[in-house]
C-alpha cells in the first residue's frame, strides 16, 4: 500500500462520522497542516482555516500568514487570522497554546464551527510520551495524543515521513518553521537530539518507541474499561454531581488507587488529600483546575467549577414569549408594583442573608435555613437570592425554600429571572 493511500484512508476512516460537520482547520502554515489542508479540500469537507500569529520570526511570521492566507483563498474558504502579544515572563509555548486553544473555541461558537482540526500526528505522540515519562506523567499522557470534546485529530496515525513523502508526491507546498531546528524547547531536544541520539544507539528505536505507544494505548483502553465498570459499581448520578459511596470505595483495600484511577480524569493531583475526604465531616473539599470533590452524608459529590459559575438575567418581561424553544428555566418573582429593576438584585447567598418562610412569622438566617434542611454543598453553592430593599423575595436553585412575600405585596407585579 502506497503512502498516499495509506494516509487518504487514514483520514477518511477518521472523519467518516465527521461528513456532515462543519470543521475549522488549524493552520499554521507547515507540511502537517497544509497536507490535512489539502486533504479535507480533496474529499470535499466543509471547513475553514484559522491561523494564530505570534510575531516570534519577525518577518517569517508575516510571510506564513500570507502563505494560510492565499491556501485558503486557492481552496475558496473562510479564512480567520489573528496576532497574539506574547507575555515574555511566562511559558512561551503553554502559554501560546492556552491562545489559540480560547480564540479557536471563541471562533467555534461565533462563527458556528463543530470542530477544530489540528494536525498533530505518530511522532506528536511519541514526543509527547517521552516528555510525560520525563516528567511522570499518567498513562492518559503516555497513551499519545487522541481526539478531544471539541478538537479533532484526523492524522494522530500517520508520521511525519509519511507526511513529509505525500507532500512531495503531490507537490503540495508548504512553509518551514526555523525555530524547530533550535533546542531552546523541550519538545525540539527531544524530537532533535534524544530522538536522534536513540535512532544512532539503538536499531530500530522508532519501532520500538511505536510499539510502546500502541502498547499504552491498548492499556489505556483496558484501565478505562475497568474504570466504566467500577464507576457504575459506587457512582449515582445527581443533578449537578456524580456521588460515589464513601462505602463502597472503603471496601476496597486499594482505594487509594482507585481515587486516581476515578478522579485523574477530571484534573486532580492530590490523591492523598482525596483520601483523607474519605473519613472527613460533611463540606470538606478538595479542588482541582476545573473541578471539585465534597464531602456529605457518605458521599462524595463530584462537580465542574463551571457548574458553580452562574450568571441570572433578569426582566419584568417573560423572555420564553419571544423564544419558541426557550429551554432555561424561568423563575416567576412577585415584587411591589413600585420596584424599579435597578433596585433588584440577583447575587450569591450569603451568611447574613435571612429569609421569611410561610411557615414562620420572623425571618430566619438563610444559613440556618439551609444546614436544617440538609441542601447539600453544591446546590449550596450554586444558590442565589432576589433581594429587594435587603429582603429576600425568593431562592434560586433550590425549590424547597418556600418564602414568604406575595401576602406583603398588596399590589404586586412579576419580575422574571432566568440563566443565561
Amino acid at each position: 500500500m502506497s503512502e498516499k493511500i495509506h494516509i487518504e484512508e487514514v483520514f477518511e476512516k477518521s472523519l467518516e462520522s465527521f461528513r456532515s460537520k462543519n470543521l475549522l482547520l488549524a493552520c499554521s502554515g507547515g507540511v502537517d497542516s497544509v497536507v490535512l489542508g489539502h486533504l479535507l479540500h480533496r474529499k470535499g469537507f466543509t471547513f475553514g482555516i484559522a491561523h494564530a500569529n505570534y510575531q516570534l520570526r519577525a518577518e517569517e511570521s508575516e510571510f506564513d500568514a500570507l502563505f494560510v492566507q492565499n491556501l485558503a483563498r486557492d481552496f475558496n474558504v473562510p479564512y480567520f487570522s489573528k496576532v497574539f502579544q506574547l507575555d515574555q515572563s511566562k511559558s512561551i509555548q503553554e502559554e501560546a497554546r492556552n491562545l489559540r486553544y480560547n480564540w479557536f473555541n471563541a471562533l467555534l461558537k461565533s462563527k458556528g464551527y463543530d470542530f477544530v482540526l489540528t494536525a498533530h500526528h505518530e511522532d506528536d505522540s511519541i514526543e509527547g510520551m517521552l516528555m510525560s515519562v520525563f516528567s511522570g506523567a499518567s498513562l492518559h499522557r503516555l497513551s499519545g495524543i487522541d481526539h478531544n470534546q471539541w478538537v479533532l485529530r484526523p492524522l494522530k496515525d500517520v508520521s511525519k515521513l509519511q507526511l513529509i513523502d505525500y507532500a512531495h508526491r503531490n507537490q503540495i507546498e508548504h512553509r518551514t518553521d526555523s525555530s524547530n531546528a533550535k533546542n531552546e524547547y523541550l519538545r525540539n531536544f527531544v524530537r532533535n537530539q534524544i530522538l536522534n541520539d536513540l535512532n544512532k544507539q539503538l536499531s530500530h528505536s522508532d519501532e520500538k518507541l511505536r510499539y510502546s505507544l500502541s502498547y499504552f494505548k491498548r492499556t489505556l483502553r483496558l484501565q478505562d474499561a475497568y474504570r466504566r465498570l467500577l464507576f457504575d459499581e459506587v457512582c449515582t448520578q445527581g443533578a449537578y454531581w456524580e456521588a460515589f459511596s464513601i462505602d463502597k470505595l472503603k471496601a476496597y483495600e486499594n482505594h487509594l488507587d482507585l481515587l486516581q484511577l476515578l478522579f485523574e480524569p477530571y484534573g486532580f493531583k492530590d490523591f492523598k488529600a482525596l483520601s483523607q475526604l474519605l473519613d472527613a465531616e460533611n463540606g470538606k473539599e478538595v479542588s482541582s483546575l476545573s473541578h471539585r470533590v465534597y464531602t456529605f452524608n457518605q458521599q462524595l459529590l463530584l462537580t465542574s467549577l463551571a457548574t458553580l459559575k452562574l450568571h441570572y438575567t433578569l426582566s419584568f418581561d417573560d423572555p420564553r414569549k419571544d423564544r419558541k424553544a426557550f429551554k432555561t428555566r424561568v423563575y416567576e418573582v412577585k415584587v411591589r408594583n413600585e420596584a424599579e429593576l435597578s433596585a433588584i438584585e440577583v447575587r450569591k447567598w450569603s451568611t447574613s442573608d435571612t429569609v421569611l418562610l410561610r411557615q414562620y412569622k420572623s425571618p430566619k438566617k438563610l444559613s440556618k435555613v439551609l444546614r436544617d434542611m440538609k441542601v447539600n454543598p453544591i446546590l449550596k453553592e450554586r444558590l442565589h437570592v432576589v433581594k429587594y430593599k435587603n429582603q429576600t423575595l425568593s431562592c434560586l436553585g433550590y425549590d424547597g425554600i418556600d418564602i414568604q412575600n406575595d401576602s406583603t405585596f398588596p399590589s404586586s407585579k412579576t419580575l422574571y429571572v432566568w440563566q443565561e
